[in-house]
């Protein structure tokens, strides 16, 4: 096991070789049996893949919404996250990078003209999104401080040290705004992320009435996953020879624990604006597109 120097409070990670699988996985597993978060999201990733991926890459009607994509694409969003830094330990960004090198491999052997999207240093775990298709300076990302900072604090002295988070497997999902996404399953072992994204709405749609936020009756977020690459452009049905062999690529990693992220504390969270759904700071070209506050940060003075 290979394990990362924690530093300023911010997470560490660990990299599993096939031999501590051997010992990583039964946790999983138990995890899976006992623990009603655990056993919901591995519901809900299964759906993903078979009835939002398969089926709409068999199905003849499914199509690309490419102004909805564009719309996506030129948008600001704003949410709480937890980014995600797999450099801190070599082994395991290694594992990421050879992911994605295998993924734009398949693309090409079926579609030599397509070209994947590698979203490894923008990965990410949503915990709350906050609001959509709005620009945001810093000091407006500071006037939700007060609101969600005391919540995040609480529950991390509660249950921070004791919640490890197991990236294990793949999700799939193809969407006619945002294409074919692939990325990692991630299994907490205690409920944390999904306590604190309930309390922060619950504060945020109870007590403020000045800042702005998603409406409460929109769709929001249930899952801990990280998308890691992207394919747009894709018009359905796709080749059956594709569908065959993506289905194998992604389901042999289906038992695999990647690794895993632990000492998760304030300053792994930030409320960040940013570019897409990616939530992009800088573009293509190194010019800054979006802004982020950690929560470690004071409260904007009046």
């Amino acid at each position: 096991m290979i394990t990362s120097t924690q530093e300023r409070n911010i997470a560490s990670y660990t990299f599993y070789s096939e031999h501590e699988q051997e010992k990583v996985f039964p946790r999983l597993e138990r995890l899976m049996r006992h623990h009603d978060h655990v056993k919901q999201l591995n519901v809900i990733y299964q759906q993903m893949r078979h009835d939002q991926t398969y089926e709409c890459m068999r199905d003849p009607l499914f199509q690309n919404d490419e102004i909805a994509t564009q719309k996506l694409d030129n948008a600001n969003f704003t949410s709480l996250i937890i980014p995600l830094t797999f450099s801190k330990n070599q082994p395991l960004f290694e594992q990421m990078t050879k992911l994605c090198t295998e993924f734009n491999e398949l693309i090409q052997c079926f579609y030599p003209n397509v070209v994947p999207q590698i979203n490894l240093d923008a990965a990410h775990i949503t915990v709350r999104s906050i609001v959509d298709y709005i620009t945001q300076s810093v000091d407006e990302l500071r006037e939700y401080l007060p609101i969600i900072k005391p919540s995040v604090q609480k529950w991390l002295k509660l249950l921070g040290n004791s919640t490890r988070f197991y990236f294990m497997g793949l999700f799939s999902n193809f969407q006619e705004n945002k294409g074919l996404s692939v990325g990692l399953r991630i299994y907490p072992t205690l409920p944390l992320i999904q306590i604190i994204r309930g309390e922060v709405a619950n504060i945020l749609y109870e007590l403020n009435d000045t800042l702005p936020v998603r409406p409460e009756s929109q769709f929001h977020t249930s899952l801990t996953h990280s998308t890691l690459l992207r394919v747009r452009n894709f018009h359905a049905p796709l080749s059956v020879e594709f569908i065959l062999a993506f289905k194998d690529w992604v389901e042999q990693y289906d038992t695999t624990v990647f690794g895993s992220m632990f000492n998760i504390g304030l300053a792994d969270f930030r409320i960040r604006n940013g570019k897409s759904d990616k939530l992009l700071l800088t573009d293509e070209t190194g010019h800054r597109v979006g802004n982020e506050i950690c929560l470690t940060e004071g409260f904007k003075k009046k």
